[in-house]
Order: structure tokens, then C-alpha cells, then sequence
């Protein structure tokens, strides 16, 4: 069967809001936001996690939610394919 992870996000930390971060560390118990993202956001890194994962395929998703979440343009998305 193959498995797919449908629901992505690719941001740069950059692109996030602050609140988005610290809620994200507080429930995947990381320390470094900088250190988690950047160990998987690149190409290699998300074929990696997914890899790690026993997933087959992700959709990696755009977002524009600048006053909620943040923006992560379909042209980022793009390069990250």
C-alpha cells in the first residue's frame, strides 16, 4: 500500500509567527526551532523524514495566513520540489 502525508508545511521559520514556533516546540519537545526546521527543510531533508516515517510521497502545502499562521508562497513550495 502506499502511504502519503497529505498535509505538509514547508515555511521558513522566517515566515511563521512567533506564536507558531513556540507551539510547535512545545508539542514535538524540541529546544531549537532553527535546528528542527533546518534539519528537514530542504529536498534531501524532506525525502529524509518522510523516509523516516515509511511514507511514499508528501504534498507539500502553501499557505497564506499572514495575520494567523503566516505565508509560505507557491513559489517556495516549488523549489522545495
Amino acid at each position: 500500500m502506499t502511504l502519503i502525508d497529505f498535509h505538509i508545511h514547508v515555511a521558513r521559520i522566517g515566515d511563521y509567527q512567533p506564536w507558531v514556533i513556540d507551539w510547535t516546540m512545545s508539542n514535538i519537545g524540541r529546544e531549537s526551532a532553527e535546528q528542527y526546521i533546518g534539519q528537514y527543510l530542504s529536498t534531501d531533508g524532506l525525502a529524509r523524514l518522510l523516509d523516516d516515517n515509511g511514507l511514499d510521497y508528501g504534498v507539500c502545502l502553501a499557505e497564506m495566513s499572514p495575520i494567523c499562521t503566516g505565508v509560505t508562497t507557491n513559489e517556495y513550495v516549488a523549489e522545495m520540489c
